[in-house]
């Protein structure tokens, strides 16, 4: 359910497209095309896409690991304002835009002003986030919150700043709206020597994350050891368990030149044969090509892939076609246009998989419209295929106005009405003091199930209440309704006592059972300990932070 005393959850993407090549900014252009180019650049640091960045830094596991929690769109507010200052406080120390060029190390300071800024953030999103991230970190040795925090936060600003048009940054200078070329361009480099300097502090914050060790509870070890420099890199990820090594597996990264990656994978599990897989990547321009290689000695299967995309300040253009020796593969092309807040997209697939019967064959047509604004989203996807039950239709908006914030979405698949999937919810939070309130729906047609929570949040005197209600009904499960009440008691800024019950009651069977709880929050994690009378257990868990 989303947390209304934090925000609502939903899924969020940074402003930066799928792919990792960033965006160009729209904006006027003079004649001067090498100054022009530079104005545009900033975002080859690959900064622009969080996710992708914030992957590269923490390492596939452990990003997946903590993904869900850290999202672009809930640092996205504390990033900007970081960057805010660091830039305003570079702006003072630089004095005049002209300093970028005549002397580079004038950003050297930028780090400990981006430090100075974001160490506030950290611990707000500490208080909000780490109850849930050291939940999600337990397995891991190593792998602190704050450090977490620290590199998750560090990738947003690299997001905001690689996103950021060039009349943004020109504010932080105090340059006025009217600017020519020559300043625009030197604010493009400004930029791109911004991003190198907070690519290398990322890095070194993440350093010691490379180095974690995951354990899960069946004493299965995991870790990764990587070496070598952003162009040339070797990771090796190992996992162990009570038999000794189960799966061993050596990434490499090569970068012969700016403008060329060149990625390759070596895995291979206890009592099976390797899988390589090799990816070239080039950029010339506006167009970015790359061919992958993967072969499987378990199967004997070659795979080649080849995909190309065109992408310009207004149209994206995406082809992609892929083909196995044992006969399978898939082709396709999609186009994506950008005018104002309104993005439009359609697509074409064709693809060929292993049936029941041999090789089958599918066709695919995509479209979707999305409109973005700082107060409301809404998007509409629709997908029609030739095989039964892949065609579909979703669409979700997303209002916010004032301290009030609404949402609806829906999914369906269109030969089968009962596959139905909607939700809705409404939300009020009051920005300066403990004071909110949210209403949430959901219904799964596919088990005829219903849920409705609600979580009211105030405060009385010096004490802080919240109250949780969930309702669930429908399908083949019980009608069951759980009760929370909780109340919390500062004692100073980073200790309070917590005290409340749970009560569960279950309408199809008349049962009832309450729960007396107690607890502590300790710097923003809460820890409630009860005793559950039916069951005869004492319960420890965790609870939203107060």
């Amino acid at each position: 359910m989303p947390d209304l005393a934090h925000e609502p959850v939903k899924k969020t993407e940074t402003p930066a497209p799928d792919t990792s090549v960033a965006q160009p900014d729209l904006q006027p252009r003079g004649n001067d095309a090498a100054k022009d180019q530079v104005a545009a650049g900033g975002a080859d640091t690959g900064l622009a896409n969080y996710e992708s960045a914030l992957g590269e830094f923490l390492g596939k596991k452990l990003y997946g690991a903590v993904s869900g929690v850290l999202t672009y769109d809930k640092l996205h507010g504390q990033a900007k304002g970081a960057v805010t200052s660091a830039l305003g406080a570079l702006a003072d120390s630089l004095g005049k835009i002209d300093n970028v060029d005549a002397d580079p190390k004038a950003l050297d300071n930028l780090g400990v002003m981006l430090d100075a800024a974001a160490a506030p953030a950290v611990e707000k999103l500490l208080e909000k986030y780490g109850p849930e991230l050291t939940g999600k970190l337990a397995k891991w040795t190593g792998a602190h919150p704050k450090t977490v925090l620290t590199v998750a936060l560090l990738a947003a600003a690299g997001a905001v700043i690689a996103n950021a048009p060039i009349p943004e940054l020109a504010k932080q200078f105090k340059l006025g709206k009217s600017i020519t070329v020559d300043v625009e361009a030197k604010l493009g480099r400004l930029r791109q020597l911004a991003l190198e300097k907070l690519k290398a502090k990322v890095s070194y914050a993440a350093g010691p994350l490379l180095a974690s060790i995951e354990a899960d509870n069946d004493g299965n070890v995991a870790g990764t050891v990587t070496a070598g420099t952003d162009d040339k890199k070797i990771a090796l990820d190992a996992k162990f368990d009570g038999k000794g090594l189960k799966v061993v597996g050596l990434d490499g990264v090569l970068k012969p030149d700016e403008n060329t990656t060149i990625l390759g994978n070596i895995k291979q599990k206890r009592d099976e044969k390797l899988i390589g897989s090799l990816s070239l990547t080039h950029k010339d321009g506006s167009i970015t090509t790359t061919n992958d290689f993967k072969y499987d000695a378990n199967t004997g299967i070659l795979g080649i892939g080849r995909t190309s995309l065109f992408e310009d300040s207004q149209y994206k253009l995406q082809s992609n076609v892929n083909g196995n020796s044992d006969g399978t593969g898939s082709a396709g092309m999609r186009v994506e246009t950008k005018e104002g807040p309104l993005t439009g997209y359609g697509g074409v697939s064709h693809e060929t998989t292993k049936g029941a019967y041999g090789l089958q064959e599918s066709d695919k047509l995509q479209m979707g419209l999305a409109f973005k604004r700082s107060d409301l989203t809404a998007k509409l996807d629709a997908q029609l295929s030739t095989l039964a039950g892949d065609s579909k239709l979703s669409g979700s908006v997303d209002k916010k106005w004032g301290n009030n914030h609404a949402g609806a979405s829906f999914s369906a698949v269109l030969d089968n009405p009962k596959l139905l999937e909607v939700g809705a919810f409404y939300g009020f939070k009051d920005p300066n003091e403990f004071k909110s309130f949210l209403v949430e729906y959901k219904h799964k047609g596919s088990t005829s199930e219903n849920a409705l929570s609600m979580v009211v949040e105030n405060t009385l005197s010096d004490v802080r209440l919240r109250w949780q209600q969930n309702l669930t009904w429908g399908g083949d499960s019980d009608t069951k309704l759980n009760t929370k009440f909780h109340a919390a008691k500062f004692l100073n800024k980073d200790t309070a006592l917590l005290g409340g019950a749970e009560h569960e009651y279950n309408f199809s069977t008349g049962k009832s059972n309450i729960i007396p709880q107690i607890g502590v929050q300790y710097k923003g994690l809460p820890v409630l300990v009860g005793y559950d009378q039916e069951r005869k257990a004492v319960k420890i868990g965790i609870t939203i932070p107060f």
